[in-house]
Parts: C-alpha cells; sequence; structure tokens
C-alpha cells in the first residue's frame, strides 16, 4: 500500500473516521474507559487537521486540540461556539495520563454524551474539509 499524504485532507479524515468507529463500537458495547477517550480525542484531532490541512495550513507536529480549534477558528470565527465542548474533553484526557491529577473517572454515560456532544462540531469539519 503507498504511503498515505499528510497533507491530503481526505488521509485526516479516513484516519479520523477509523478512530471513531472503534469509539462507537465500544460505546455500543457498553465498553467505557480512558482508552475510549484517547480514541475519541484522537479523531477529533485528525478531523481539525483535516479541516486545516484543507484551508492551506502548514502541517504542524501538535495534539493539542484546544489549540488546534483555536486555530481553525481563524478561519471560521463560529468554530469558536465548540470550545465548551472540547475544552472539558482535553481536560479530563490529560488528567487521566498525567500523574499528580485524579485519575480519570469518566463514566460511560459521560463518554457517550461526549461523543453526541462532538458529533456536529465533527460533521462541521468534515463537510469544510471535503469541498
Amino acid at each position: 500500500m503507498p504511503p498515505t499524504d499528510e497533507r491530503d485532507p481526505r488521509a485526516w479524515l479516513q484516519f479520523a473516521a477509523a478512530d471513531l468507529e472503534i469509539v462507537d463500537l465500544a460505546l455500543r458495547h457498553d465498553l467505557g474507559n480512558a482508552a475510549v477517550l484517547a480514541k475519541l480525542l484522537e479523531a477529533l484531532e485528525k478531523t481539525l487537521k483535516a479541516y486545516l490541512v484543507s484551508r492551506g495550513w502548514p502541517l504542524r507536529r501538535i495534539h493539542d486540540v484546544e489549540a488546534l480549534l483555536q486555530e481553525a477558528a481563524g478561519y471560521d470565527s463560529a468554530l469558536q461556539e465548540f470550545v465548551p465542548v472540547v475544552e472539558p474533553l482535553a481536560e479530563a484526557y490529560f488528567e487521566g495520563r498525567y500523574p499528580g491529577f485524579e485519575p480519570d473517572e469518566t463514566s460511560l454515560p459521560e463518554l457517550r454524551q461526549i461523543r453526541a456532544d462532538l458529533e456536529p462540531l465533527l460533521q462541521r469539519l468534515r463537510t469544510a474539509a471535503g469541498s
């Protein structure tokens, strides 16, 4: 298989879709843990990068979804409305991965709600990146 092109938004969207399939499969089977939260965050990151790359953004090796959302809002200020959705996700992920914080105890219902809350943002970014 030839390598994917990191400047191609479609490649980013394919990787994001695979991450979301894992998240959705886990949630359908009542599996919820820090790994599911991490996959959800990775899907968001890749979808944001698809959008940004589609706008001519020079790819940066960054994993901070809050910073990526701010970059995206530079192209579409209406994306600022999603900051309250993204901030708690990033915070929960960070707290679950590093010492010095309470362990992540995001419940299954909370994970389902986060997934649902992210869908409008993901859909908007996917649509814009595909155009």
